[in-house]
């Protein structure tokens, strides 16, 4: 057993290895990494369960990569997807973003960001093309950053999100029929929501390598 000496020594010691043990500075200022990133047009739990087979075309959520100056940092998300068996086709996205560090702290930062997102899924089905159809979305992420280590962070994100698809497409047969948007299922021109991915959207990682 040991006695309050023993005890207050030990204690000491504790307190003060926690303290000296180095903060990770949030500090990413030239740096550049890659990652993975599920943006907040991500379909979440709820929409999974109650959509049934009548789910999106396009998940984007992909390889990442992002480059900050100061606090401003760059960002490119990128996936892809290819269908075979009776349907075949191919759809895929492109995000482009951007996001300012608002907020800095030792191991944390909080950014707010501007992301856009492009879509597109084409289909034939039996020989039958079902034609292209394309989606765009504007996201506003606020982002939490938490690192690790210096060199690798996680992150998650929630924040408003404003689709706008391609609404119209001409078949073969010369007309006009109302075309449903890749990211949404929906055939309406407009969108918005806070957000639709849930807490499924907007989480990802990033490993620093300069």
């Amino acid at each position: 057993m040991l006695n309050h000496r023993h005890r207050v020594k030990l204690l000491t010691w504790v307190v003060l290895t926690c303290f000296a043990a180095p903060a990770w500075a949030a500090n990413v200022d030239g740096k550049a990494g890659i990652g993975f990133e599920e943006t907040l047009t991500s379909v979440g739990l709820r929409q999974t369960l109650a959509g049934g087979l009548d789910v999106p075309d396009v998940r984007p959520s992909g390889l990442s990569g992002r480059y900050w100056v100061g606090n401003v940092g760059l960002e490119a998300i990128f996936g892809a997807s290819l269908q075979f068996g009776d349907r075949l086709g191919h759809a895929g996205f492109l995000g482009i973003g951007t996001h300012y560090a608002a907020f800095r702290a030792p191991d944390v930062n909080l950014t707010v960001g501007l992301r856009g997102i492009f879509a597109w899924a084409n289909t034939n089905q039996d020989d039958h093309d079902l034609g292209s159809r394309y989606g765009f979305a504007l996201e506003v992420p606020i982002r939490v950053e938490y690192f690790f280590t210096s060199a690798f962070a996680i992150a998650a994100a929630v924040g408003p999100v404003l689709h706008f698809p391609s609404p119209w497409r001409t078949d073969r047969s010369g007309t006009s029929v109302a075309v449903r948007n890749p990211l949404t299922t929906g055939v309406s021109s407009w969108d918005l929501a806070l957000t639709r991915g849930e807490f499924s959207g907007g989480l990802g990682f990033t490993y620093y390598f300069l």
